[in-house]
């Protein structure tokens, strides 16, 4: 017979069904189970217990899975720089690791003037937007004219100290420290500062010192006029800053008086001839006056120009 075909059956007999095929996948053989582990303590001749684990050491990683790459040699690295910096946190304290870096520096408002290093200067400028430029170099010494922290490196007379205490002025401004360094050495200064930052006192200081330090007003040389003068663009910041600067004035017996318009320019002038060290004026009622001869400034060499952008 052909392939596939079956066999006629032999004659006189029956047909006997086929065999069944082989199975295509015979079945594994079952695995045995693997005997029992020996109790603690107790091994078979030859054997050696295994050594205990090392708790200090972690246990390593696991491997990647299949198709993933372990991890790079920097992120290998990061993480054993990580590993450093935590065993570092956990030996030292929070104080240990601050007084490390720590060099022994000061702020600079708990040093002297001698002990500022450049640093120091830096940060006290911007702390208090400090900003110059010019020549300043001290016309004495030669040295650079720095600004002073507090009222009592100044350098201030100590009748004016006492008079900036009782006006209440506890520290210094920005403006402050800066200009009245260079106003008691007669430097010429133009000061720019926000409004409310004491620029009235920053200038009428060094002039009362320079007025000190003049020979004082006598009835032969009260009619040669006064010893300073201050111009601000309008009636009401000219009555104001005569009154600022009396603040300091009076302690030290130092006459202000004000020129403005609105009142008898003939009654100013008279007042005026008696003898006044300050004269805070109007430019208008300045010129009229010294137009028509009230008002001469033949001893006048201290000069200031409140609000000059104005005028």
């Amino acid at each position: 017979p052909g392939p596939g075909m079956i066999p006629p059956p032999p004659p006189g007999g029956s047909v006997m069904p086929p065999p069944p095929p082989p199975p295509e996948h015979a079945a594994e053989a079952e695995e045995e189970p693997p005997p029992p582990p020996p109790p603690d303590g107790f091994f078979e001749h030859g054997e050696v217990p295994p050594p205990p684990p090392d708790e200090s050491e972690p246990p390593p990683p696991p491997p990647p899975p299949p198709g993933e790459s372990g991890p790079s040699v920097a992120e290998a690295g990061t993480e054993e720089r990580l590993k450093q910096q935590l065993a570092m946190m956990n030996s030292k304290s929070w104080a240990d690791r601050i007084m490390e870096k720590y060099d022994g520096s000061k702020h600079y408002s708990e040093k002297t003037m001698e002990q500022m290093n450049d640093r120091d200067w830096r940060i006290f400028r911007e702390d208090y937007e400090i900003t110059t430029k010019g020549n300043m170099t001290h016309p004495g010494t030669g040295k650079r004219i720095m600004p002073f922290r507090f009222w009592p490196e100044s350098d201030l007379p100590d009748g004016i100290l006492a008079a900036v205490r009782k006006a209440g002025y506890e520290r210094p401004t920005g403006v402050q420290m800066m200009c009245i360094p260079l106003g008691l050495v007669c430097k010429d200064v133009i000061g720019i500062a926000k409004t409310g930052s004491g620029k009235t006192c920053a200038f009428v200081l060094p002039m009362l010192v320079y007025i000190l330090k003049q020979p004082p007003i006598t009835p032969e040389t009260a009619g040669d006029g006064p010893l300073a003068l201050i111009m601000a663009p309008t009636r009401e910041l000219v009555q104001q800053i005569e009154d600022e600067t009396k603040k300091f004035a009076l302690e030290l017996k130092i006459r202000v008086y004000s020129v403005v318009g609105g009142l008898s320019i003939e009654e100013q002038s008279f007042i005026q001839s008696q003898g006044v060290e300050v004269m805070v004026a109007t430019p208008g009622r300045l010129n009229d006056a010294l137009d028509r001869r009230y008002i001469v400034l033949n001893q006048c060499n201290y000069v200031v120009l409140d609000e000059a952008d104005r005028m």
